[in-house]
């Protein structure tokens, strides 16, 4: 048994998988993502599955970039749960797991998640053989600089930074807003056995911010 979890935007998504068939998931969005709400919501997902917590053998979850707040919701959520349980955790880039679902696409797929102060986390892929080849690194870019990288072809653009692309013509962009724009933890149980999953230590690994948060640039 798989649970994925993705906190990485301003909402929760959880899944549980068995052998990659969905038992079930749960989907909450909240301005204020808290361990609360999570901890609610695998409750009720497990009890909805007709399973105990002590079924789960697997997690998987988003490790950034994202919401700073979200992405250390989940990784504590994890840490808890590999103290107490046996239980492997794997960690993926958010930006992989939002553009895995167009994996079968003909075009380049960028996903861009607003960073604030006129930046995205974005990275840029393209699909090969079942899967994504990582044509740009994923990091924090302002737009200038990513749009400097990019091929002159059909893109795919999903997420919530492409309001930031969108007043800019020179490319040929193509703009999905619906269903792609976030991680849908159903596709992170799928992603178990992918390569881009990595083994994560949730005593000493940390979230993948990609740039300082306000408070370390504060300091």
């Amino acid at each position: 048994m798989t649970l994925g979890i993705d906190t990485s935007s301003l909402g929760i998504s959880i899944a549980i998988s068995d052998n990659n068939k969905i038992l079930g998931n749960l989907s909450l969005n909240s301005k204020k993502p808290s361990g609360d709400k999570l901890i609610y919501l695998t409750d009720n997902l497990v009890k909805m599955c007709s399973l105990d917590i002590s079924d789960i053998k697997g997690l998987i979850l988003t490790t950034g970039p994202g919401s700073f707040t979200g992405l250390r919701i989940s990784m504590a959520f994890s840490k808890a749960l590999s103290l107490s349980m046996d239980i492997k955790v794997k960690g993926i880039n958010t930006l992989f797991a939002m553009a895995w679902p167009l994996r079968f696409s003909d075009s380049f797929i960028l996903p861009v998640i607003d960073a604030k102060k006129g930046e995205v986390y974005s990275s840029l892929y393209k699909a090969q053989q079942n899967s994504l080849l990582e044509i740009i690194k994923p990091d924090s870019y302002k737009a200038e600089t990513l749009l400097s990288k990019l091929p002159n072809k059909n893109i795919l653009v999903i997420g919530d930074g492409q309001n930031i692309l969108k007043n800019i013509k020179s490319l040929n962009f193509t703009f999905i807003e619906q269903n792609y724009s976030f991680v849908d933890a159903k596709n992170l149980c799928f992603l178990w056995h992918n390569s881009q999953a990595y083994d994560l230590d949730p005593l000493k690994d940390v979230p993948k911010y990609f740039r300082l948060s306000q408070a370390e640039t504060n300091k």
